[in-house]
């Protein structure tokens, strides 16, 4: 962050690890279970959404290991400038309650 400024944040986005004893789609239905949004990325690896398989020409540079990644585990809980303290609360609850049964 440049200090001093200040941001509107849209969403808070995370990454579910490779290890983690859960699905990215677990946590997600948990959370939308208690009223909280949530979205899939749409980004990580672009070269494997259809339109660069057909009709774009590209090149890729290495194997875009990370990229696959975020684009399976990456996800974002909706936030905006309206929250209140108890609102950010409630929302580390329910990710607490959620983790808290591994």
């Amino acid at each position: 962050m440049i200090p001093g400024a200040e941001t509107n944040w849209l969403a808070f986005p995370l990454t579910i690890k490779e290890d983690a004893p859960f699905k990215r789609y677990d946590f997600l239905k948990h959370m939308e279970s208690k009223g909280i949004q949530t979205r899939v990325l749409f980004s990580g690896n672009i070269t494997r959404h259809p339109v660069y398989k057909r009709q774009l020409k590209h090149r890729v540079s290495g194997n875009l290991e990370n990229a696959d990644h975020i684009m399976a585990a990456g996800l974002l809980l909706g936030c905006h400038n309206g929250l209140k303290p108890a609102d950010v609360e409630y929302m580390t609850q329910s990710a607490s309650e959620f983790l808290e049964k591994f």
